[in-house]
């Protein structure tokens, strides 16, 4: 074998090894790629499932109209006298009250001095101190804050609209807020009214650094009882610095007649 021969085969073969070492890697990428995008498609499937619940889910009781007399909550949209939602000013957020726990007591006083500012109840401990109740008594409803609790008294903010006769319902107004965190992630928080510790979900891209994700709410229709929203996961490939993104465009049915 002469020297010539030896360099000729020694050329052959880094050809070969470079052109393997190459589809190693493409396919390599090309597996790692794929894997990410399952990941981003399973977790944005999953995300959008809870959100959807949650605003389908959401809504106080009663079937009459909803009134925020004292702007407790800052600009809802309030649909069909179910659903009261709060959205962001860049539309990053969204907050869902409603009575979630079921849980309800009834006004155990009848109130006859609305300046006095209080009402008894056979349920106190649904509530807390600077959360939110929501009377129901027919057509005339309302939202209050909590300001203190003693025993079965709820002292609370502002008067009333009217005197609330014995056996008029009191609800605990909870919250379901769906936002994105410092950290890039999705949260999904049911916040209780009594004070309980936050029922939180949160979901990411995937594990990956420089993920991100988007929650832009698009549209609040309240006469058609209608939200649209859309979500939005990315993710950047390791090996080839490759943004790879997977959008879901949602419009969710919520009106509670």
């Amino acid at each position: 074998m002469t020297l010539l021969e030896i360099l000729v085969a020694l050329v052959i073969s880094t050809i070969v090894c470079t052109i393997a070492f190459t589809f190693y890697r493409n396919f390599m990428g090309h597996l790692e790629r794929q894997k990410q995008v399952t990941s981003l498609q399973e977790g944005i499937r999953t995300a959008v499932d809870s959100i959807n619940r949650y605003l389908v889910a959401g809504g106080v009781s009663g079937d009459s109209l909803f009134f925020d007399p004292h702007k407790k909550l800052v600009t809802p949209f309030v649909n069909g006298g179910h659903r009261v939602f709060e959205v962001a000013a860049d539309s990053s957020s969204i907050s869902v009250y409603g009575n979630y726990s079921g849980g309800a007591g009834s006004i155990a006083h009848p109130i006859i001095n609305k300046g006095q500012r209080w009402l008894k109840t056979d349920k106190a401990t649904l509530f807390k101190v600077g959360g939110y109740a929501y009377i129901f008594a027919g057509s005339a409803q309302e939202v209050l804050k909590v300001t203190s609790i003693a025993d079965s008294t709820l002292g609370v903010e502002d008067d009333f609209f009217a005197s609330y006769p014995k056996g008029t319902l009191i609800f605990p107004l909870e919250r379901i807020h769906i936002y994105r965190d410092a950290k890039q992630a999705l949260q999904v928080a049911r916040e209780s009214a009594n004070g309980t510790a936050l029922f939180v979900r949160d979901f990411v891209p995937s594990n990956h650094p420089g993920d991100s994700l988007e929650f832009k709410i698009k549209s609040v229709d309240r006469q058609a009882g209608q939200v649209a929203y859309s979500l939005t996961f990315a993710s950047k490939t390791r090996r080839s610095n490759i943004t790879l993104a997977r959008r879901s465009d949602q419009t969710v049915f919520v009106r509670g007649f």
